[in-house]
């Protein structure tokens, strides 16, 4: 009892012990006297005086770092073991929500249940959790972007109204790069785009959104990663005059979503279109309706190679394809015009060679950049049920 003090130096150890004539043992207990409860009731810091522990005797709870968000990282540092079993008991009463780390098979693990299991990460569940997740920013759900035309859905990117430098992306939570990113939408100034080229509007390693200009829809794409895949949302095809978009392909793809790696042959495809299958590989498909699909392309190195993984493809699920024609309800395929892009049609005879269903019609008019119309002119992607027959 009493005020406080300073130890100039040394430890301070406290031992619980015995009261004299007692064989119990005794505790150590830090506590407040009554009616004197904080919200750093107890505090370890370093040096610097940052709080590293804070008991709050007031919020009853107990805080590692700061309770208020900041630059400066913290970190709870877990028990590890190298032994793949589990050692410590896990019960209904004992270790419930405890949690260690396994070096040996580097995950964490957590007693849930009465059972001790992983905890699930990005890392291990690769592409199964890589795209934009459907029921996330202001219009979960609309996949289609049907709430507003071309315009709604989450992280979908529309032609500006107003600007013709300019496009909208809406809000939403995505996984890219193994992260999960909560992005809240934004107007953005387009600034990569050469005459007649193209920007991929993707998310980088930071998980910042960001433009990678390039030529044409090969050139300029962000780093392909097998184990980090980054996601792109859009690719925008520059007019003749730089930054002015002449079309949007949407190149969205979900959670979801089935997706593969793949290895390609002669010609690299593009994000957002139809590939067909060649052997071991895939390739991009000749200039002929209702060839047999084996997906739609959501990731890629720009490069073809044999070897190893160019590239990634939704094969069943929610997803954009890039198109020249076609509407909704539709059976969607490879079509006649554009190497990859799709068309609707009456059902392929061939087999496969049905990708899937369209839910989105393609638009009559040209793109015109700046006008009320432009986000249904300029959107020139189909949404399509993936299920390849």
């Amino acid at each position: 009892n009493g005020g406080g003090g300073t130890n100039a130096g040394g430890n301070i150890t406290l031992s619980g012990g015995a009261q004299s004539g007692v064989s119990t043992p005794g505790s150590v207990i830090v506590k407040p006297q009554a009616g004197n409860d904080a919200t750093n009731a107890f505090q370890v810091q370093n040096a610097a005086g940052t709080s590293m522990f804070t008991a709050d005797t007031i919020n009853q709870r107990v805080v590692i770092g700061s309770n208020v968000t900041n630059a400066s990282q913290v970190n709870l540092q877990l028990d590890s073991s190298n032994v793949l079993a589990d050692s410590g008991t896990c019960s209904a009463t004992v270790n419930q929500g405890a949690m260690y780390y396994n070096t040996n098979s580097n995950s964490i693990r957590s007693c849930v249940n009465s059972l001790w299991s992983d905890v699930v990460t990005t890392t291990g569940l690769g592409i199964m959790l890589f795209g934009v997740l459907q029921d996330s920013g202001a219009n979960p759900g609309d996949l289609p972007g049907l709430t507003t035309a071309s315009v709604t859905g989450p992280c979908k990117v529309s032609a500006s109204t107003s600007v013709t430098t300019s496009v909208t992306v809406g809000a939403c939570t995505a996984y890219s790069g193994e992260r999960k990113i909560e992005y809240p939408g934004a107007t953005v100034t387009l600034t990569a785009g050469v005459a007649n080229g193209y920007i991929h509007l993707c998310f980088d390693a930071t998980g910042t959104l960001t433009q990678f200009g390039g030529t044409s829809p090969l050139v300029g794409l962000p780093t392909f990663s097998i184990t980090a895949p980054l996601l792109c949302l859009a690719d925008i095809s520059i007019s003749a005059t730089a930054n002015v978009p002449a079309a949007i392909y949407d190149v969205r793809t979900f959670t979801t979503s089935e997706k593969e790696f793949v290895t390609t042959s002669t010609t690299a495809p593009s994000l957002g279109s139809i590939v067909v299958p060649n052997g071991a590989h895939v390739n991009q498909p000749a200039l002929t309706v209702g060839l047999a699909s084996r997906g739609v392309v959501i990731a890629a190195s720009g490069t073809p190679s044999t070897t190893a993984p160019s590239a990634i493809i939704a094969i069943s699920g929610p997803g954009w394809v890039k198109a020249t024609a076609g509407t909704s309800g539709a059976i969607v395929q490879t079509g006649a015009t554009t190497f990859g892009f799709a068309v609707t049609g009456a059902a392929s005879a061939t087999a496969y060679g049905n990708l899937g269903f369209s839910r989105s019609t393609f638009p009559a008019a040209a793109c015109a950049a700046g006008v009320a119309a432009s986000p249904v002119n300029c959107d020139r992607s189909l949404y399509t049920l993936i299920n390849i027959k």
